[in-house]
């Protein structure tokens, strides 16, 4: 294959790839900024669930809460709501 040929196929293959990881984050949950604006403590954590159910529903995925988290945040699925609510209270600092 022509040195052309090969870094043509590069190019196709960054650029599809940088189209995949927009697409994936432009429907991803905006957690960060949603918990600098609204988390409190852990009784926030209600609103949030919802927050992040409803966003899902929006963009037509049926995962679940802890799927979302460990997937798009990579946020174990045993760690508990006090856990949870611990580590955002720490991103808040």
């Amino acid at each position: 294959m022509p040195k052309i040929d090969l870094l043509k196929n590069v190019k196709e293959d960054l650029h599809e790839r940088y189209l995949n990881i927009k697409q994936a984050t432009e429907k991803q949950f905006p957690l960060m900024s949603w918990i600098k604006e609204n988390w409190r403590d852990e009784e926030s954590y209600i609103l949030l669930r919802d927050a992040i159910l409803a966003h899902e529903e929006k963009n037509n995925r049926g995962r679940s809460l802890k799927d979302i988290l460990k997937e798009d945040f990579d946020i174990p699925k045993s760690w508990t709501i006090a856990k949870k609510a611990s580590y955002w209270n720490e991103l808040q600092s």
